[in-house]
């Protein structure tokens, strides 16, 4: 009798912990996370609502200002702003990208690992500045925060 009062003393100790501490730090830190960047913003409603055959994303490009500029190759759309602050680039079914200038604010990755992790099922709870993959709609991704000459936020699907 001891020893199962002994067992649901541990049990009710876990079920406390488990509702109390949060599953991971982490986690929960990536959910705090405010996504103030516009195009990481962009980044979620371009590429990450409109995958995966991208058909949307001009429309919702144009929402953020994005012109359509002219490209030689005709396999996609690339679109700026007027003050050249924002791209988005777009292959249909295969890749779309949102870009701007360097910035300075330490909290970009959080931001664009948060609105991935939103919506995909097995996004990290930090990237680190790593490329990592997802899934959204059965559809693997792989992600990447590009640092270099810029803030470039990407999702390409390998397959294609």
């Amino acid at each position: 009798m001891q020893k199962l009062n002994s067992l649901r003393s541990l049990g009710l100790a876990a079920l406390v912990l488990s509702i109390v501490v949060p599953q991971s730090a982490s986690a929960a830190s990536v959910d705090a996370v405010k996504v103030t960047e516009t195009a990481i913003a962009a980044f979620r409603d371009v590429c990450l609502k409109t995958g995966p055959s991208f058909e949307k994303g001009i429309v919702a490009a144009k929402r953020y200002g994005a012109k359509k500029m002219d490209i030689s190759d005709g396999t996609g759309w690339i679109g700026t702003t007027a003050d050249e602050s924002l791209s988005i680039q777009i292959k249909p079914n295969k890749e779309c990208a949102t870009t701007s200038k360097n910035k300075s604010d330490p909290s970009l990755q959080k931001q664009f690992t948060k609105v991935v992790t939103d919506v995909t099922d097995s996004a990290p709870a930090e990237a680190n500045g790593l490329a990592f993959f997802g899934t959204i709609h059965g559809h693997r991704y792989l992600f990447l925060h590009d640092r270099k000459g810029g803030e470039a936020y990407v999702m390409e699907n390998p397959a294609k």
